[in-house]
């Protein structure tokens, strides 16, 4: 038969154990949620930034233009995954991740990042959408645009 004080030490260990692993499970969860919610940002940022050179500046005679001949975004191929590797932010492997495609109000391919293909990812609905494409999950962001007047 084991002691009371051996009992309680148990016991005050088991209590402390499982609090421990439920504050590290939502911690997680938080932390999931925050990093995800950074990446929808800078694609938000990154939409809004190509809208600015795209949508604004081109003549429609560039835009047909462009629509017969897509510009291709070349992203260079890398095996450093961080800062730490010597390194500089535009060599890090986490840009092949990331690719864009650029389209007409008319539905025509304005450009895209060879990371990707010339066919459309999906059809079009303004918003965050998730998708499998090539086995893999990838998070779309898509914007709609007009040219300002």
């Amino acid at each position: 038969m084991l002691s009371l004080r051996l009992s309680l030490s148990f016991l005050m260990l088991a209590g402390v154990i499982i609090t421990v692993l439920f504050a590290s499970i939502l911690s997680g969860r938080d932390a999931e949620h925050e990093i995800n919610e950074l990446f929808d940002a800078e694609m938000v940022q990154t939409a809004k930034l190509l809208e600015l050179f795209y949508v604004n500046d081109l003549t429609p005679e560039q835009i047909k233009q462009l629509s017969e001949t897509p510009i291709r975004f070349h992203i260079p191929e890398s095996s450093v995954d961080t800062l730490s590797e010597q390194t500089t932010a535009q060599t890090l492997s986490y840009e092949r991740k990331l690719s864009f495609q650029l389209f007409s109000a008319t539905g025509k391919l304005l450009a895209y990042s060879d990371n990707t293909d010339s066919s459309e990812l999906s059809h079009f609905r303004e918003g965050y959408v998730k998708l499998v494409i090539n086995g893999h999950q990838w998070h779309v962001f898509r914007l709609y645009s007009e040219p300002k007047k």
